[in-house]
């Protein structure tokens, strides 16, 4: 894994946890693994109209197609996703 995706990655879920409120869809939190990982931005932010907490630098795309269709994040992003999930669950 690249140490700067990594590194990133936990920068914006920490942004995540300060910023989600329990059950939110649109973070994830409601449980929902897809929704969290839409909300890294890890491919850049896709929709309009996005959150007023993800700046510029929060929703810039963070690695290629290529790297997001492999599975080399994912049990990263899962460890992240039940952090979080339980930190604003609580």
């Amino acid at each position: 894994m690249n140490k700067v995706i990594t590194e990133e990655l936990r920068r914006r879920c920490n942004i995540l946890i300060e910023n989600a409120k329990p059950g939110s869809v649109e973070t994830g939190m409601s449980g929902s693994l897809i929704r969290f990982r839409m909300a890294l931005c890890m491919m850049g932010y896709a929709t309009g109209g996005k959150p007023k907490w993800m700046d510029e630098e929060y929703s810039r795309p963070l690695m290629t197609n290529e790297e997001f269709q492999n599975d080399l994040y994912d049990a990263y992003v899962e460890e992240l996703f039940e952090e979080a999930y339980a930190k604003v669950n609580s």
